[in-house]
């Protein structure tokens, strides 16, 4: 008996979209082999032309995966030769893309971040933000003294090195 994926691959357009899915499935599945430590950070989006698309929530991981591009793609090469054999695609780039990801506090329930007040003036979100943050035990800074956090001095205060 055939299975799913023989059925669909007889068929010209939906084979094309099987064997491409089962090739993100394959990368997907050995990311940790070719991205090694970097595969914390990296989530696999697509792979189109040759190009795999890699998505971060931090800027540093982009400078990283560029400065290792070569190695990662030849280890990524290694697999699907050994998986996929004659039908192997060539990739030969990484594009990586920055996720924009609301910021997620310390000690706050995720129904409470950044979802109410979405009408009103800044002055009022800013103001049930502060609110909702004192009810969770947040304080003031205690170097500026105008942000609240979760530990004694922000992170804008650290940064700068103003720690006292």
């Amino acid at each position: 008996m055939d299975s799913a994926f023989d059925i669909v691959s007889k068929d010209k357009v939906l084979g094309k979209l099987a064997h491409h899915h089962r090739l993100l499935s394959i990368i997907r599945e050995s990311s940790q082999t070719f991205l090694g430590q970097l595969n914390h950070a990296i989530t696999i989006v697509d792979m189109r032309e040759g190009v795999l698309l890699l998505e971060t929530s931090n800027p540093i991981w982009v400078s990283e995966i560029k400065r290792y591009e070569k190695m990662v793609l030849g280890r990524l090469a290694t697999i699907l030769d050994n998986k996929l054999g004659k039908e192997c695609p060539r990739i030969s780039s990484i594009k990586v893309i920055i996720a924009l990801k609301k910021p997620q506090y310390k000690g706050l329930d995720k129904k409470d971040d950044y979802t109410r007040n979405k009408e009103g003036s800044l002055e009022i979100m800013v103001a049930s933000e502060n609110k909702m943050k004192l009810e969770k035990g947040f304080v003031w800074c205690t170097c500026c003294g105008d942000i609240l956090t979760d530990e004694k001095v922000c992170v804008f205060c650290r940064l700068e090195g103003k720690v006292i």
